[in-house]
């Protein structure tokens, strides 16, 4: 009976947008390439990729005048409310009215392709929410539903597929459908017996195709960056290329903590602790606990790794750690990088008992391969 109540509540939702859709023609519609309304979505954009959703807000609801049922209008909430909790986990106070936008994304999305066979803005916005929600559940390990979405997504794919050429916003989800559809079974095998439904990918093409979003996209252009520093940084091991486009996101938004997380990240991985330093301190004193957690943490490996001082590295590693211990999904990176940072510490003392442990927490949690490889080097050698 509650399924019923579901679909015919879904069918009304959907019979009132379209017969206001049928009131108008497809150019009131079109977000791609009016350049009036873009800006205005853009203006959205900036604001709350700084950290500032109150003034987004405004925006979005100038943004929901203009197109009263378009699916940008959901999309831009489902990213402000994220970027106020940023990185959002399932286990996020936010999470919820986050996935409640993105369903209604899909559901406007949905009528506007009745409206116009294959809209391409229908098209676009719904793959994006869906591929948003996959990637969700694949975090939290809910590999069914993941999946799930993703096959939903696919087959709005193929109708993206053919619109690269003609609309550069899908430039950025078939470069991640290319890249990811190669490389995340790889690390995440649960994937790979379900992988024969879906067209391969290639590596090489998602990389440039994910790299063009950062130079000609117009709604995708932040998130391009974002994501394909993220794939050099934790999935290439290319920190100078990541390094790159991490920097281009602080200059422009220099109050976003989570992109100058991610560019401490490339320079504390070089070495490069004059640069970090700076970034370093200012997280440290961020009241938000995540961010805190990250301050604290990178602080211990400049102390352990540039200023030589074991004593004081594990003091921050340790207040990192409490700083982040209420998170369950969220911070497990940083986690990681405490964890192992504490077993080279015990290492250097010849505990070897203390130091076999930490390495094995890193192991466990698994969220960088270039920390799993390292603490796997250093568990072995403790062994032999």
């Amino acid at each position: 009976m509650k399924n019923t109540r579901n679909r015919f509540s879904f069918g009304l939702i959907s019979l009132l947008i379209l017969s206001n859709f049928s009131n108008v023609s497809a150019q009131e519609l079109q977000l791609f390439g009016n350049q009036e309304r873009i800006e205005l979505v853009k203006r959205a954009g900036n604001y709350f990729y700084n950290m500032q959703p109150d003034s987004a807000s405004a925006v979005i609801d100038s943004v929901r005048k203009i197109l009263p049922n378009h699916p940008i209008v959901p999309m831009l909430e489902a990213l402000n409310i994220a970027w106020t909790e940023m990185p959002l986990r399932t286990t996020s106070k936010a999470f919820g009215a986050h996935m409640a936008a993105l369903d209604r994304v899909i559901e406007s999305s949905q009528v506007l392709q009745e409206a116009y066979e294959d809209h391409p803005e229908g098209v676009f916005f719904e793959t994006s929410a869906r591929g948003i929600k996959s990637e969700h559940y694949a975090r939290e390990g809910s590999y069914l539903k993941s999946l799930g979405e993703a096959r939903r997504m696919y087959s709005l794919m193929k109708t993206g597929f053919d619109l690269v050429e003609e609309h550069s916003e899908f430039l950025f989800m078939t470069g991640l459908y290319n890249y990811f559809r190669e490389k995340y079974p790889e690390r995440h095998p649960v994937y790979k017996p379900f992988m024969w439904v879906f067209r391969s990918g290639d590596v090489e093409l998602g990389l440039q195709q994910m790299d063009s979003a950062t130079e000609v996209g117009v709604l995708t252009k932040i998130e391009a960056h974002l994501y394909i520093a993220y794939v050099y940084l934790r999935y290439e091991e290319n920190t100078e290329k990541a390094k790159f486009y991490l920097e281009n996101l602080v200059t422009e938004y220099p109050d976003n903590s989570y992109f100058k997380s991610k560019l401490i990240e490339c320079y504390v991985t070089k070495n490069e602790f004059g640069l970090a330093l700076p970034l370093i301190n200012g997280l440290a004193k961020k009241e938000d606990n995540y961010y805190k957690m990250c301050g604290e943490v990178f602080y211990g490996m400049y102390l352990e790794k540039e200023k030589l001082s074991l004593n004081q590295a594990q003091l921050y590693y340790e207040k990192g750690l409490v700083s982040g211990q209420d998170y369950t999904l969220k911070g497990l990176f940083f986690r990681s990088l405490a964890y192992i940072g504490l077993g080279r510490i015990y290492e250097k003392r010849q505990n070897q008992i203390l130091a076999r442990d930490f390495y094995e927490k890193a192991i466990e949690l698994n969220e960088s391969d270039a920390v799993t490889k390292e603490a796997k080097q250093r568990l072995k050698a403790l062994k032999d």
